[in-house]
């Protein structure tokens, strides 16, 4: 059994076969046929294009260079009440 100290692991759905367990993302499908929570977690910061931002944010503390400049260029969102 793989142990699950991470958080990382919530990110991830397990398929288990006759012998051996992989991880699957969530968003993006991508399998590990030998999971560890570094290699995941460098997954959700820096390869899977379909997590969404404030996930990848609240998963570590590095994110990619390619990351930084997508969350810089977002425009902050105002809800302004116009009545």
């Amino acid at each position: 059994m793989v142990r699950r100290s991470s958080d990382i692991w919530q990110l991830f759905v397990i398929e288990k076969t006759d012998k051996k367990s992989k991880a699957v993302c969530k968003f993006c499908c991508f399998k590990y046929a030998f999971p560890n929570a570094t290699r995941m977690t460098n997954h959700i910061l820096n390869q899977c294009s379909k997590c969404p931002l404030e996930i990848a944010k609240e998963t570590g503390t590095y994110i990619s260079n390619e990351l930084i400049k997508v969350i810089q260029d977002i425009e902050p969102q105002f809800f302004f009440n116009s009545d």
